[in-house]
C-alpha cells in the first residue's frame, strides 16, 4: 500500500475507533486502493466504507457496491452480487454516476447467466428511469 492510501486508511480507522459515522477518507482510501491494483486491500477498506456509509450517503452506496465488484471481479458470483446490489440501491436512490460505474464493471461478468441477468435489470431501471422523465 503506497503512503497516500496508508494515510487514507489510517483516516478511516481512526474514525470508526472514534465512531464517527462518516469519514470521506474511508470510501476514497478504498478507491484508491482499488486504482493501484491492490484488490484484495481495496475490498476490505470499501467493505469497512459500506459498514460506515450515513443514511445521508444513500446515493454513495451504489458507487462503493460497484468499487466491491471490481474488487472482486475473479469471483463472479460475488462481482454480480454487489453489482446486483448496486442497481438495488440505484432503484431507491437513484444517482447517475452510481449507473455509470455499474455499467463499467459490468463486463467482467462476461457473457454468464450472471451477466445477462444485470443487463436485464439495469435495462428495466434505465426505462423505468425514461418513463418517469418522458
Amino acid at each position: 500500500m503506497n503512503s497516500c492510501c496508508s494515510y487514507l486508511f489510517a483516516l478511516c480507522v481512526t474514525a470508526r475507533r472514534a465512531r464517527i459515522s462518516r469519514h470521506p477518507g474511508c470510501y476514497l482510501a478504498g478507491y484508491t486502493t482499488l486504482a493501484s491494483g491492490d484488490h484484495s486491500e481495496a475490498a476490505v477498506q470499501l467493505n469497512q466504507a459500506l459498514a460506515t456509509l450515513p443514511g445521508t450517503s444513500a446515493k454513495q452506496r451504489s458507487v462503493v457496491l460497484a468499487d466491491l465488484a471490481t474488487a472482486h471481479g475473479g469471483d463472479g458470483d460475488r462481482a454480480a452480487d454487489y453489482l446486483n446490489q448496486a442497481v438495488d440501491a440505484l432503484h431507491t436512490d437513484w444517482y447517475g454516476t452510481g449507473l455509470d460505474r455499474v455499467r463499467s464493471v459490468r463486463p467482467t461478468l462476461g457473457d454468464s447467466r450472471h451477466g445477462a441477468l444485470l443487463d436485464e435489470r439495469v435495462a428495466a431501471l434505465t426505462a423505468g428511469r425514461a418513463a418517469l422523465s418522458g
